[in-house]
Formats: C-alpha cells, sequence, structure tokens
C-alpha cells in the first residue's frame, strides 16, 4: 500500500511559529509534507511499520525541519522555545523502542528536528587516533571517511546502513563487532550537545583513556 494513504493529524503550529522556523532554518528546510511527516512519525518497531502499511492513524510531527549546518540549530531551538514546540531529534530513524516517536506532550506543537545534512568529517587528528563528526552522519559514509585515511571506528550495529552516529551515542549503542573495538560508550571522547539554554560540552579534557572515537585499522 503506497505510504502516502497513512492517515496522519492536521498540523497544528501557527503561522507565526513556521515563519520563526523558516527564519531560523531557512524556507526549503522546512517541511510539512505528507511523506516527510510520515517518514519521521516512527522509527522501526514492528507495530509501527504494520500501522503505516495498513493507512492506520499515526502520531507524526507538525513539520519536518533539516538544517544545513550547526549553526542554525540554536536559532532553530530558540524557536521552538519561544512557540512552546517540543524538539524530537531524528537521525536514520532506525530505533525500535520509540526513541523518535513525536510526543507532543503539554507543549503546542512538535517538529522533527531531521539532522542528517550535518553529516561532515570536521578533523582527524591521526597522532591520538580521534576524529570530530556532525552527528547526522550515517555508519557507512563514516566508515568510508575513515577508511581513506586508514582508520575505521568499527562500530558495525545492525542498524549501520541507516543509522547515524548521532544515533549511536543517544542510544549508546552496541554492535556485533562491540567484542572487538567495543560499544560507541567506549569510543566516545567528548560530545558537544546545542540545548536550549546554550551548549552543552561533555568530555573532551586531556588524552583518551584508550584509543577512543577511531581505532586503527587492521
Amino acid at each position: 500500500m503506497p505510504e502516502a494513504t497513512a492517515i496522519l493529524p492536521t498540523p497544528l503550529l501557527s503561522e507565526a511559529a513556521l515563519h520563526a522556523l523558516s527564519r531560523a532554518a531557512g524556507h526549503d528546510a522546512v517541511s510539512q509534507r505528507h511523506t516527510d511527516r510520515l517518514r519521521h512519525a516512527a522509527g522501526k518497531h514492528t507495530p509501527d511499520l504494520i500501522r503505516q502499511r495498513a493507512g492506520r492513524p499515526l502520531a507524526a510531527p507538525d513539520a519536518v525541519v533539516r538544517p544545513a549546518s550547526a549553526a542554525a540549530i540554536p536559532q532553530i531551538l530558540a524557536a521552538c522555545v519561544a512557540h512552546d514546540i517540543a524538539v524530537v531529534p531524528f537521525g536514520g530513524g532506525t530505533s525500535v523502542v520509540g526513541g523518535v516517536a513525536p510526543l507532543r506532550g503539554a507543549h503546542a506543537a512538535v517538529i522533527a528536528l531531521d539532522l542528517t545534512s550535518l553529516d561532515a568529517l570536521l578533523e582527524l587528528r591521526e597522532t591520538d587516533r580521534t576524529a570530530t563528526f556532525e552527528a547526522g552522519i550515517r555508519g557507512p559514509a563514516l566508515e568510508r571517511a575513515l577508511a581513506a585515511r586508514g582508520f575505521t571506528l568499527g562500530h558495525l550495529p545492525q542498524s549501520h546502513q541507516q543509522a547515524t552516529l548521532g544515533g549511536y551515542v543517544a542510544t549508546r549503542s552496541a554492535g556485533q563487532a562491540s567484542t572487538g573495538y567495543g560499544a560507541i560508550a567506549d569510543l566516545v571522547t567528548a560530545l558537544r550537545i546545542e540545548t536550549p539554554s546554550g551548549p552543552l560540552v561533555l568530555g573532551g579534557a586531556g588524552p583518551p583513556q584508550r584509543p577512543a572515537q577511531i581505532c586503527a585499522s587492521s
């Protein structure tokens, strides 16, 4: 059954809220198209997939926002605070535990903040074998970027083809190769998290306790 037959609720974003989000992220970065909302309505939990195929009513974000750069995220979050909008970060959408569910809660609306355009390798330091990536890079692209320099992250969960580095970290992911290099919590040395009240930087002080973030390939 075509995905467009799935029943989604009417978007609740006000015109003022849409204008604020477009101003923060760019007009082309904000979508209320049915297909975009549907693709961000759930992860890969079997009951959700069945409901999508059956065309049954689904909760869905009121809009999908895809920032083209990390610099836009603080402005997007500020717009959401000003207009009482809940924010659900969205990467590869592979969650099977409700991690990307568009929960509005007590807020006036909810958006999916799609980070997959933020997929760059920003820095690679070969001496201490650490790299800095944007959160939206998917597993295969991450490994290609590292392999070009003779390295691998070595983190290969079942969701590897679609999942993003940000999703790995947010879910404390483990994978088939975790006994070799460790789970993702063993491979991360530092995080920068954008919040409505400003950036939160965790870790990054001193050398890594073990070969971290990037493990030398064999």
